[in-house]
C-alpha cells in the first residue's frame, strides 16, 4: 500500500490568506538583487552605442536597474539631459521613457 503525498496542497487548507500573501511577498523579495558596479570600459562602450544610436536614430536595448530588479526596454534615443543625467527613449509603441544614467547597466 502506497501513500500519495499531496505536497503543498495539504498545507494550503490550513493557511490563512494573510499567510499566503506574506509568503508571496517573501518570494518576491528574495528575487531582488544588488545593483552591480559598471566598470570604465563598459561605460565607454555604452557611451559609444548611445552616440551611434542618437546620430543614426537606430533602436537600442537598455538594461536598467529599478526596485531591486533588472528591467529591459528597446527603443530609440530621442534625447539626453546632461544636467539631470537622464536619457530619453521612445519605445516601439511610441511611449517616451526617462532613465537615470546611474541606473543603466547595459546598452546594446
Amino acid at each position: 500500500m502506497s501513500i500519495r503525498d499531496r505536497g503543498n496542497k495539504k498545507w494550503t487548507a490550513m493557511m490563512l490568506t494573510e499567510h499566503g500573501e506574506a509568503l508571496e511577498r517573501f518570494a518576491e523579495k528574495t528575487k531582488e538583487v544588488e545593483m552591480p558596479e559598471v566598470d570604465e570600459q563598459k561605460l565607454e562602450e555604452m557611451n559609444r552605442v548611445l552616440s551611434h544610436s542618437l546620430v543614426q536614430k537606430r533602436p537600442i536595448q537598455v538594461t536598467y536597474f529599478q526596485n531591486g530588479r533588472f528591467q529591459r526596454i528597446r527603443g530609440r534615443v530621442v534625447g539626453y539631459h546632461p544636467l539631470h543625467r537622464e536619457l530619453l527613449l521612445m519605445d516601439e509603441a511610441g511611449n517616451e521613457m526617462t532613465l537615470l544614467l546611474k541606473n543603466i547597466v547595459e546598452i546594446y
